[in-house]
């Protein structure tokens, strides 16, 4: 089932650059996913990882993000001006 994750320009405004599990594309993936309790999303700069807790095991779903969305990580983390996109995952 695809997914579409819609990062807004609130998630640009109120993430944290660098933070892993706080940047925009967490915020608007946690959103999308409808994650609640100990359900958290870390990304790096490949993946999407949504974990069940404080800790990643190998059963947590694993997510590839496309080159756009790399480079949003970037520019992002860079402090570099973004703008509001969408991008789909498959879950």
């Amino acid at each position: 089932m695809k997914v579409i994750i819609e990062v807004t320009k609130l998630d640009i405004e109120q993430g944290k650059k660098t933070l892993h599990d706080e940047c925009a594309i967490a915020l608007a993936t946690s959103r999308a996913l409808n994650l609640t309790g100990d359900r958290r999303v870390s990304v790096t700069k490949s993946n999407i990882l949504v974990t069940a807790g404080p800790k990643l095991t190998v059963n947590d779903p694993k997510y590839s993000i496309s080159e756009e969305v790399k480079s949003f990580i970037t520019k992002y983390d860079k402090g570099e001006e973004v703008q509001p996109f969408s991008f789909e995952i498959e879950t």
